[in-house]
């Protein structure tokens, strides 16, 4: 089949619109104060096509393969990006933000930058014009998600019976009732993988369900998800703790319209 009709359109606006969002934010931008959520938009779409690739394929998934078609597609453009902010930065940052920068470079390649950032102030501090590649943080978790996702549903498949909805569940409630109790405590578990694992869990749930929702409701799924959004983008701000349970009304909407 030709992949242009392969494509998920779903997809494709979702992560169009999750974009979007976050450039808004970042420019202050209109009335998107909570173009933030941006990001938990796209751990949901990761959630689902990762969890579908690796279901879909059953016991023919070569995890090796996996990994090495992950690298190939996002290594590259982390060490130009890397490479061409260092070299910028040389000419426009004072030495004690380049050496900064020299710092998180380092964990931005191998995928820890989130690590980093979460060891100083959080994602809304004045200082973040001075991070150049803060932005990484969120392909930081996204890596960890991709190392870590296939190895629990292999390891869970072969000892315990292949009853990975129940795991999936069970990691959504732990991650987002953690997250709810710690979330508030300080802005920097905003980068914290373990407290977004729950928002990659909602993806991978639309895996289980989505052919059993008549096509009916699509039209109407697609309105609802859509509102939530908007509403999570205008109404959202810098004072909301997060991830919390505050992103789970952005992610239910991305999940709607996929």
């Amino acid at each position: 089949m030709n992949k242009i009709n392969d494509l998920k359109y779903e997809i494709e606006f979702l992560r169009a619109i999750s974009v979007l969002l976050v450039l808004l934010f970042h420019f202050e931008f209109f009335i998107f104060k909570g173009g933030f959520i941006g990001v938990d938009v796209f751990f949901v779409i990761s959630g689902y096509l990762i969890t579908n690739i690796i279901l879909k394929k059953k016991n023919n998934f070569d995890i090796k393969e996996f990994y090495i078609r992950r690298f190939k597609r996002l290594f590259p453009i982390i060490l130009l990006i890397t490479i061409l902010t260092i070299i910028t930065g040389i000419f426009i940052l004072s030495p004690i933000h380049f050496e900064r920068l020299t710092s998180s470079s380092k964990s931005t390649i191998f995928g820890l930058s989130n690590f980093f950032f979460f060891r100083e102030q959080g994602y809304f501090d004045h200082q973040k014009l001075f991070k150049p590649l803060l932005h990484t943080w969120s392909l930081s978790v996204e890596i960890q998600f991709y190392i870590i996702w296939p190895i629990i549903i292999i390891f869970f498949k072969k000892y315990f019976n292949e009853n990975i909805l129940t795991l999936i569940v069970s990691i959504f409630l732990i991650s987002l009732i953690l997250s709810t109790l710690y979330s508030f405590r300080t802005s920097s578990f905003f980068y914290f993988t373990g407290f977004r694992f729950y928002e990659f869990m909602v993806g991978a749930l639309i895996v289980f369900f989505k052919k059993k929702i008549s096509k009916n409701l699509s039209n109407l799924f697609f309105l609802i998800g859509m509102l939530t959004i908007i509403y999570s983008s205008i109404f959202f701000d810098e004072s909301f703790s997060f991830p919390d349970y505050y992103a789970l009304i952005p992610c239910v909407g991305a999940a709607l319209i996929i």
